[in-house]
């Protein structure tokens, strides 16, 4: 077997017939330092890809919020909830329909609700991957988002009881109520177990006048309702 050493060089052909010498010790140089360059690139690229994922999160939530005002449009003033009319407490995961679920079909959570009521800007005859996808999917999900599950939680609620303030009525509750946000496994106590983070170290949160923020996550925040825009 030969392995090429110091003293060996390459022959390289370039165009027009000329040929010159490389020796294989530079090329290996070179091969080097593009691979520290590689490797120095990467971390930069994979935290802008992850920026540019974050932003379509955001957009994303913003749309929601649009939808959630047109609705209470046409119903009282009331954002969509899920038919649980006690609203005792933070609603779970937001659910979805199982894709094909006709249109005729009432809707019982607040994702379906919006999406199938064309308030998410589409007019459905039924329930769409496609359409769950593009709407309730944060692009950063890798892990909570399935058929049934969007990557979003919903925190509409109309009662003080348990300590959440009122979030179900535009025009009554405060504008800095937080409504939808991301997934996050710090938040995992009150939600359930095995929640995964979307982004690394923050939660985008769609609060109930339209506008959307980020907050950072550290060990000690257990609690959903530190994400309110509001003085307890």
């Amino acid at each position: 077997m030969f392995f090429p050493g110091r003293g060996v060089k390459i022959k390289i052909f370039f165009t027009g017939g000329k040929s010159g010498v490389f020796p294989v010790m530079e090329l290996w140089v070179v091969i080097a330092i593009i691979a520290i360059l590689a490797a120095m690139l990467l971390p930069a690229l994979s935290a802008a890809r992850e920026r540019a994922r974050n932003a379509n999160c955001v957009s994303k939530l913003k749309t929601i919020g649009l939808a959630e005002h047109m609705y209470s449009g046409v119903n009282k003033d009331y954002v969509a909830t899920t038919n649980d009319t006690t609203y005792s407490t933070i609603q779970q995961t937001v659910t979805l329909a199982a894709d094909k679920t006709a249109s005729t079909v009432a809707a019982v959570n607040p994702g379906d609700k919006l999406l199938m009521g064309g308030f998410m800007g589409s007019n459905l005859t039924e329930e769409t991957a496609d359409a769950k996808e593009k709407s309730f999917k944060c692009p950063s999900d890798t892990n909570n988002y399935g058929e049934l599950k969007a990557s979003y939680v919903n925190a509409i609620s109309d009662t003080d009881a348990t300590g959440c303030k009122r979030r179900i009525i535009v025009g009554r509750d405060n504008p800095g109520a937080a409504t939808w946000f991301d997934e996050h496994s710090k938040l995992a106590a009150p939600l359930g177990v095995n929640r995964k983070d979307n982004h690394p170290s923050t939660v985008n949160i769609l609060f109930f006048g339209g506008h959307v923020g980020g907050q950072s996550i550290n060990a000690n925040q257990t609690e959903w309702k530190f994400l309110d825009q509001i003085t307890y």
